[in-house]
């Protein structure tokens, strides 16, 4: 049976994309695709669920030992035209009690939400994932208060200590 990240780069090849290209396109960094592709890293629940917006493709493919010629026939994905991404129209959120939770991936719960919603709320940020996380105690002081609602997103990269 074929790694994740092989499922993954077999996925990535059928579109003839670059892992920077594709990454673009599902909306998943180039260094994260490679990681996931060369099993340095195991792939996120958020990432497979991009996947399948972005392409049809279901969550089976990746757990199980589905091929993705089985995988194009199941989801109906015609192969013989030009494989087309489809727009991503939702975002995954979470909520966290508390930073150290946020930072050991600790989630109350995790939901899907409509990006345009998301996209006015945050003006114009795009297609992302978020969480919302509830200070607890001092933890973040003098940045945050106790009870202080953040909204992290998840898939930016830090700039300037954000």
């Amino acid at each position: 049976m074929k790694t994740i990240g092989e499922k993954l780069r077999d996925l990535r090849n059928a579109y003839g994309l670059s892992q920077r290209e594709f990454g673009e396109k599902v909306g998943i960094t180039k260094g994260s695709i490679n990681s996931y592709e060369n099993n340095v890293n195991s792939i996120t629940q958020g990432a497979k669920w991009k996947i399948l917006q972005a392409t049809g493709i279901g969550f089976e493919y990746f757990d199980s030992d589905m091929t993705l010629s089985e995988a194009f026939k199941k989801y109906n994905i015609d192969i013989s035209k030009k494989l087309e991404f489809k727009k991503i129209e939702e975002s995954i959120c979470a909520i966290c009690d508390g930073v150290k939770n946020y930072i050991d991936g600790k989630y109350l719960e995790t939901f899907n939400i409509k990006s345009l919603f998301l996209n006015h709320l945050f003006d114009g940020m795009g297609y992302f994932d978020l969480c919302f996380l509830k200070v607890k105690h001092n933890e973040l002081e003098p940045y945050a208060k106790n009870g202080d609602i953040l909204v992290v997103s998840s898939n930016k990269n830090a700039e300037n200590g954000d």
